[in-house]
């Protein structure tokens, strides 16, 4: 994942933030933030911590995370339906990996910390975080109840991000 440049400079210049103070707030070295800022490929979970910092959605200033093109890419339109994504096996669910770091960046626990907590892996956690939208359901009603949000607020819903 990575930060929209021009969006996070907007924001920090209306916020009157530099970047240390950005990294300050987002508890992150300096040098690391402004690596993020400048587009390096980070963690959701970490681009998470600096919208937080900003106090703006990752969705403001993430590169292609509400995105969503409609139609078949022709003029004329097409069809406006989005493709079905593939069926998920029986009890498992689809998750919004913006809202999981989000939620994960809120909570103050690092994903190693949540995943004990949570009594999961750290590897489920972090597959996550890199985007792995398949969990088993039970999974993601024991990681929302450890980051106190709730278990819907972290699944996806068909045909919205």
């Amino acid at each position: 994942m990575k930060a929209d440049r021009k969006k996070v400079k907007q924001i920090m210049a209306q916020a009157h933030m530099t970047v240390e103070a950005v990294a300050r707030a987002a508890g992150l070295p300096p040098q690391t933030t402004a690596a993020i800022i400048c587009g390096m490929n980070v963690q959701p979970d970490t681009l998470a911590r600096i919208a937080q910092a900003l106090d703006v959605g990752l969705d403001e200033i993430a590169v292609g995370v509400v995105a969503v093109c409609k139609g078949n890419g022709r003029a004329g339109g097409g069809s406006s339906r989005e493709p079905e994504p593939p069926k998920l096996p029986a009890g498992q669910v689809r998750v919004n990996t913006a809202r999981f770091a989000q939620a994960l960046a809120r909570s103050g626990l690092t994903a190693a910390q949540l995943a004990k907590r949570a009594g999961v892996t750290p590897e489920t956690v972090r597959s996550i975080t890199r985007g792995a939208e398949a969990k088993k359901a039970e999974t993601v009603d024991k990681l929302a109840d450890t980051l106190g949000v709730a278990a819907g607020d972290l699944i996806k819903r068909e045909g919205k991000a």
